[in-house]
């Protein structure tokens, strides 16, 4: 079976044999990497995207799963941060509205002074979005949705009872499905996308950079691939190639782990955010695919086995941590180690120069680099990666002719669909296929596709509760991804491309069979 992962290697070859040049190699296929790719292939650039390992491998993929404002980076006074993060999920919660989606989140106050304290927060933070959001919340309310919260809590000898609570909202996704909808869009511009292909090195003359050694992993062949810039955006892993030019060290890797609970072990209707009891940092809870989401910690990560591609996973400390934290502020639930359904773990890429401050205070801004033509693009956060991609283009135009500064995504209406399908057709998707909106922005131009072989063949394989909505994921989806999204083994498409290893083990033995048929064909 040809899928879109051998197309892209071959015309990556058919451009190699013929000694071009590419204007840009993006070592790095992150969701900032995609953003950049995406933001240099509409710009009409020659585009070639590498990634060692598979798309969202690491962090992107192992993200809280959250397009946010970032309330807690108020308390930092990073308020630039916030107002981007929060412009920035506003937008997007426009334009991909089933992909992101509105979470709401409850900060329960048991005094006078966090009262007015999430009050104080939640006013700017509403600002910055230009609409109320938040409202006050009755403990009767707080009590039904999160029936095993803490009732009281002490400080200094002094007991504090619930008083009630304020909820405000913010946005949700899958990560990887943002990041998958994001390459897409750069293929569909003409990008060369390929996963498992890395940088070995780059490529230098008079000390300048020139392009990079590149390795296929699957053909195990070696390329000097040559390019005007070379953009490093490798996120936490960006010192690999900037040390290359004698810069020094800045990225500080830290290390966020979360836990999966059954939802019905520990029901929650919206987020919770709330202190841990050891170290005071805001951790959460939150409902995501039909179960109960515990996140996130906060710690210094160390590369395994000397190995800094090695992905991370949640340690003892961690699970203990998390643990304790939940049991504290849902006592009654009593969630012991045993009850963890999967966990994942992610690295942010935090730009630091100063290791003693605390991990939870440092920055999450961007970070962006010109030097020796490699420009590094790291730090920044899920919400603002097309603020990134902008930062780049903004630096590239002093090399390329650059017009278009920002991109949006833009969905099908069922308007549009009637020049693809017939009446008939469109009335069984509009009666019969009751998620299509869903499949449209997941996929964009590529849902035309889909939903037709949906129509022939309307077999469910699950259903998975996103916010507030049940959701049907369809045979043909699956056979679609295999084919045209970079799959190269199982564990990209069962625990990445759709996440059944996460939060639907259960469903392991009929996804396996499904692969395996289609990979033979």
């Amino acid at each position: 079976m040809k899928t879109n992962r051998d197309k892209h290697y071959d015309k990556f070859i058919n451009f190699y044999k013929n000694n071009k040049e590419f204007d840009v190699i993006i070592i790095g296929g992150g969701i900032t990497g995609a953003g950049i790719a995406l933001g240099c292939a509409m710009n009409h650039l020659n585009t070639l995207l590498i990634e060692s390992n598979d798309f969202g491998y690491s962090s992107s993929g192992n993200s809280s799963k959250l397009v946010h404002g970032g309330l807690r980076y108020l308390q930092n006074g990073q308020f630039h941060i916030t107002f981007q993060s929060v412009k920035e999920r506003e937008k997007l919660l426009k334009e991909l509205p089933k992909l992101i989606w509105p979470i709401y989140f409850i900060l329960p106050y048991y005094n006078l002074k966090e009262k007015i304290m999430y009050k104080s927060g939640l006013i700017l933070y509403d600002f910055f979005a230009g609409k109320q959001y938040h409202k006050n919340v009755k403990i009767e309310e707080i009590l039904e949705w999160f029936p095993y919260i803490r009732r009281f809590k002490e400080k200094n000898n002094i007991k504090y009872k619930l008083k009630g609570g304020y909820l405000y909202q913010d946005a949700q996704t899958d990560d990887i499905r943002l990041l998958i909808r994001t390459l897409k869009e750069a293929e569909n511009n003409g990008a060369i996308i390929l996963n498992y292909f890395s940088a070995k090195d780059l490529l230098l003359e008079d000390n300048i950079v020139k392009g990079v050694i590149g390795y296929d992993l699957i053909t195990q062949k070696e390329f000097n691939i040559k390019s005007k810039i070379v953009i490093n955006a490798t996120g936490f892993l960006a010192d690999i190639f900037r040390t290359k030019l004698g810069l020094e060290k800045i990225m500080r890797p830290l290390r966020g782990s979360h836990i999966v609970i059954e939802y019905k072990k520990l029901p929650v209707k919206y987020a919770l955010g709330f202190s841990h009891p050891e170290d005071k940092r805001n951790i959460f809870v939150l409902p995501w695919f039909g179960k109960t989401i515990v996140g996130t910690t906060d710690v210094d990560h160390q590369n395994q086995n000397n190995n800094p591609i090695s992905i991370s996973s949640i340690t003892e400390q961690e699970i203990e941590y998390l643990l304790k934290g939940v049991n504290y502020q849902f006592p009654d639930a009593k969630i012991s180690k045993k009850e963890i359904y999967s966990t994942w773990s992610g690295v942010r890429p935090v730009v630091s120069r100063d290791p003693n401050i605390p991990p939870s205070k440092e920055s999450r801004d961007i970070f962006i680099e010109f030097y020796k033509n490699l420009l590094t693009v790291t730090g920044g956060k899920l919400t603002t990666f097309r603020l990134e991609a902008k930062k780049v283009l903004k630096i590239l135009r002093n090399h390329f002719p650059i017009k278009k500064w920002y991109f949006t995504f833009k969905n099908l209406s069922l308007l549009e669909l009637e020049q693809f399908f017939e009446k008939k057709e469109i009335d069984f998707i509009k009666n019969e296929i009751v998620d299509h909106e869903r499949i449209i922005n997941f996929y964009g131009k590529d849902s035309i596709e889909i939903l037709k072989n949906i129509i022939k063949n309307p077999k469910i394989i699950a259903n998975i509760t996103f916010y507030k909505e049940n959701n049907i994921i369809y045979e043909e989806e699956l056979k679609y991804s295999i084919k045209n999204e970079w799959v190269l083994n199982w564990e990209d498409f069962y625990y990445r491309r759709f996440r059944f290893g996460i939060v639907q083990k259960e469903k392991e033995d009929l996804i396996k069979s499904l692969y395996k048929n289609t990979i033979s064909k």
